[in-house]
C-alpha cells in the first residue's frame, strides 16, 4: 500500500505538469472588450522560418438574432462560443486551441494559436469558423428555446514572404500602395516630381513581371486596374532615380 501511494504521489503532480505543459495559449482574462477576436491584425511569416501567433477570441454573454418563428428580432442568452475550424492556412501551419474542445462560455475568453513552418509563400486569407450556442427566453410556461448560429470570421490575413532576393526592398514613406487586400483596383499615390518618369512593375509569386505601367513624373494619384489578375500574392515594385520601393498586396 505504500509503494502504490509513493506512486500515486509522484503521478500526479506530473500529470499536472503535463497538462500545462501540453496548452499552447493562455486566454487573457483582462481583455478590455465585451466580444470579438483580438489582435486586429497578424505579423507577417517566412518561408521556412517556425512562426506562432495566438488569437484571443471572447464569447459574448447575449446577442440579438433574427427569429423566423416570431418575424423579429429577439434576445438569446449565449452558453458558449466554439472555433470549430480554421481554413486557409498556408502548408506546414496548424492551429491548436487552449482546451480539446476549442470552446469557452459565454461571456469567458478563450484563445488559438497558429504555428508551424511555413513551407509556400504567399497571401493567406483565413477563415475562422465558429459555432454560437444559446437559449432564447421563453415565456411562462414556455420553456426556454436552444439556438445554434455559425459564423465565418474573415478578419486575418497570413503573409508568408517569398526568398529574398527576387527584389530589393527599400521603404519609402513618400509612396503609398492601397488597398491590401485589393480586388479591381489598386491607387498609387506619391510625389515623383523630384526624379525621372518613375515605373511600376508588378510580379507574382515566383518573381515573374505581369505589368509594367509608367506613371507620369508629377502624377500624385493614379488608379491601377487589376481585375485582369488572378487572385494571389504580387509585388508592386515602384522604381525610379529617387530609388526603389516594394509593397505586397493581396489581390482577391
Amino acid at each position: 500500500m505504500k509503494s502504490l501511494t509513493k506512486i500515486l504521489f509522484f503521478a500526479i503532480p506530473l500529470l499536472v505538469c503535463i497538462n500545462v505543459i501540453a496548452q499552447p495559449c493562455t486566454p487573457d482574462v483582462n481583455l478590455p472588450y465585451t466580444q470579438g477576436t483580438f489582435p486586429e491584425s497578424i505579423p507577417e511569416a517566412n518561408r521556412n522560418v517556425a512562426y506562432s501567433q495566438v488569437i484571443q477570441f471572447k464569447a459574448p454573454l447575449d446577442t440579438n438574432i433574427f427569429y423566423r418563428p416570431l418575424n423579429t428580432t429577439v434576445a438569446v442568452k449565449i452558453d458558449s462560443l466554439r472555433i470549430t475550424d480554421v481554413l486557409g492556412l498556408p502548408p506546414g501551419m496548424t492551429y491548436k486551441c487552449h482546451n480539446n474542445a476549442c470552446m469557452v462560455n459565454g461571456g469567458q475568453v478563450g484563445c488559438i494559436v497558429l504555428e508551424g513552418i511555413p513551407t509556400q509563400a504567399g497571401g493567406y486569407p483565413l477563415l475562422v469558423l465558429t459555432r454560437t450556442s444559446g437559449k432564447l427566453k421563453g415565456t411562462p410556461p414556455f420553456p426556454d428555446i436552444p439556438q445554434v448560429q455559425n459564423d465565418t470570421n474573415t478578419r486575418y490575413n497570413l503573409f508568408v514572404n517569398w526568398p529574398t532576393g527576387i527584389v530589393q526592398i527599400v521603404e519609402a514613406g513618400s509612396i503609398q500602395v492601397y488597398p491590401n487586400p485589393a480586388q479591381s483596383y489598386v491607387t498609387v499615390e506619391g510625389d515623383f516630381s523630384g526624379g525621372s518618369q518613375a515605373i511600376l512593375g508588378v510580379y507574382d509569386i515566383a518573381g515573374k513581371s505581369v505589368k509594367q505601367i509608367p506613371l507620369s513624373k508629377n502624377t500624385y494619384k493614379q488608379d491601377i486596374a487589376i481585375a485582369d489578375l488572378p487572385a494571389g500574392l504580387y509585388s508592386f515594385t515602384i522604381q525610379s532615380e529617387l530609388g526603389l520601393i516594394s509593397k505586397r498586396i493581396l489581390v482577391r
